[in-house]
């Protein structure tokens, strides 16, 4: 769901617009653009207030979904149904105004052909919205975007959005190489503290219970500008407050208490997602390199550090593997050239919690 404020987006959604309003005069988009960085930055968010714009300006926006992206067969059924293909199979199907059929034609020409007829089934220019694309297979892959290519020529405008975690530009690059050129990659991080404040005062300021200084002060430390934990934290607050005229600092205490353990479940999500990727015995030597230098290193420490863990015993990965992995996961991403952090706030304080055993508070049932 879209957050009832879209705090902090602003450069982000005034690039969307212009976009948008070129599409309105009929103009191609020589860039595509990727919203790329790790997860409960408000991704999905953007893609959602671009759809919503879009359709205020009169234009499709069509959601295709990215599990069509990792075979060949499933990208041409899909690309089939919305372009309006009459008949009913894969193969041997005569496609709706040519004289070819989807047996005769490559996969290639076949997503091609099915691309632009579906660009062309209405007068109104298409915005095409993909999520999570960072779990696309590449090979699979790359007949779509060789199809975005060749219809950047066509007589059809179109955009193209896509979000996805740190992996997703390097996906993108392995599908084809002219993605690098054919995308604008826009990172999505935290928020600066004034829209962390923005994005907790205005909902409860517009829904009748307004939130004191104290209290945005408190949530707003306490969300460390995330904008996951902003949502979490903000709608605690204002059940907290339930019956009351404003959220004060006491109603955010509470909030804050109820979601501890949420909080504490989602790191420990994260933490098995490494588990399962073999990666998890790099993270606290990760952690203790993050939290010793304020929370962002260089690219010299870092990926120092990764040479080392690969080197070592901890994993049985090279380097290079290690660090997929870790980006594919969002543990760690670039926030900025040359500047690495970890995806999630805090989650380096919780690693190193976890390894002294004091992480994971036992939860309390009670039994009627």
């Amino acid at each position: 769901m879209v957050p009832p404020v879209v705090a902090g987006r602003a450069e982000e959604m005034g690039l969307v617009e212009g976009l948008l309003a070129g599409l309105v005069r009929g103009e191609t988009c020589s860039e595509d653009l990727l919203f790329h960085g790790p997860r409960g930055n408000g991704k999905t968010t953007l893609l959602l207030e671009t759809a919503r714009r879009a359709r205020e300006l009169g234009l499709r926006a069509e959601t295709f979904p990215v599990d069509a992206l990792t075979d060949t067969e499933r990208l041409v059924r899909a690309l089939q149904e919305r372009a309006g293909v009459l008949g009913g199979g894969v193969t041997g199907l005569q496609l709706a105004g040519t004289g070819a059929t989807a047996e005769r034609a490559s996969p290639s020409r076949d997503v091609t052909s099915l691309f632009q007829m579906w660009l062309a089934s209405e007068a109104s220019p298409v915005v095409v919205l993909l999520d999570e694309i960072h779990s696309l297979e590449p090979d699979a892959a790359r007949p779509f975007f060789e199809a975005v290519q060749s219809a950047k020529s066509g007589p059809t405008p179109f955009l193209l959005v896509l979000a996805g975690t740190p992996d997703a530009p390097r996906r993108l690059r392995r599908a084809g190489t002219f993605n690098e050129r054919g995308f604008e990659p826009i990172r999505v991080g935290r928020l600066r503290r004034s829209e962390t404040n923005r994005a907790l005062v205005e909902p409860a300021q517009d829904g009748g219970r307004p939130m004191s200084e104290a209290a945005t002060r408190l949530l707003a430390a306490e969300s460390q500008d995330y904008p996951y934990f902003i949502q979490l934290l903000g709608s605690a607050a204002w059940d907290a407050a339930t019956g009351m005229r404003r959220i004060e600092q006491e109603a955010a205490r509470r909030g804050i208490a109820a979601v501890r353990l949420r909080v504490e479940d989602f790191y420990g999500h994260r933490f098995r997602e490494a588990w399962h990727a073999e990666i998890a015995r790099a993270l606290p030597p990760l952690a203790r390199c993050f939290v010793e230098r304020g929370g962002a290193t260089s690219d010299f420490v870092f990926l120092d550090l990764i040479e080392r863990l690969a080197a070592g015993d901890r994993v049985a990965l090279d380097h290079v593997a290690l660090l997929t992995r870790l980006e594919d996961l969002g543990v760690v991403w670039q926030a900025a050239p040359g500047v690495w952090e970890m995806g999630i706030p805090s989650f380096a304080d919780y690693i190193l919690r976890r390894e002294a055993g004091q992480a994971g508070p036992a939860r309390t049932i009670e039994r009627n």
